[in-house]
């Protein structure tokens, strides 16, 4: 098994503790913001910490990862979380 990158272990200490300032450090300024619930990318880092800090809202007491996948530049985390008694599982 390979051993986590650092930044995957911090996410999941932000995921554990919703350390904004954590979270905050982790996302470049330049970022752009891609999910399957929004339709079109969203660039910088603000409005990356509004979504990701919103989904730790919703979606934080409920996620379970499941698989993790990394690369020289990205990595996959599969996960599930409930929302409102459904199971949800993204990438």
């Amino acid at each position: 098994m390979t051993a986590r990158p650092p930044v995957i272990e911090a996410w999941h200490r932000v995921v554990e503790t919703r350390d904004r300032d954590l979270l905050r450090s982790l996302v470049a300024d330049d970022c752009v913001f891609r999910s399957p619930a929004v339709h079109a990318p969203q660039e910088g880092k603000p409005l990356t910490l509004a979504y990701l800090s919103a989904a730790l809202v919703v979606l934080g007491p409920t996620l379970t990862y499941h698989r993790e996948l990394f690369g020289a530049d990205s990595a996959v985390l599969e996960f599930t979380a409930t929302l409102d008694g459904l199971v949800h599982s993204r990438q």
